[in-house]
């Protein structure tokens, strides 16, 4: 498998650990503060935009792949 193919597949992967990852421990941290307090909404828009913008390195490595897929 050539070095760069290699590399859009970890660029695919590790955002989908990540995004997991996350998800996983938002979870975990809904369930120790089910009060409403000041945090709470900070904390669930950086929850939102770590995945959005591992979505989006998703698709830009997924469109690479394709691209030097074709090569």
């Amino acid at each position: 498998m050539p070095i760069p193919l290699l590399v859009a597949f970890a660029t695919v992967i590790v955002p989908i650990v990540v995004i997991v990852v996350t998800m996983i421990l938002y979870a975990r941290y809904e369930k120790k503060h089910t009060l409403e307090w000041y945090g709470k909404k900070s904390v669930k828009r950086l929850v939102m935009f770590v995945i959005a913008a591992n979505v989006a390195v998703i698709i830009l490595s997924t469109c690479l792949l394709f691209i030097l897929g074709v090569q």
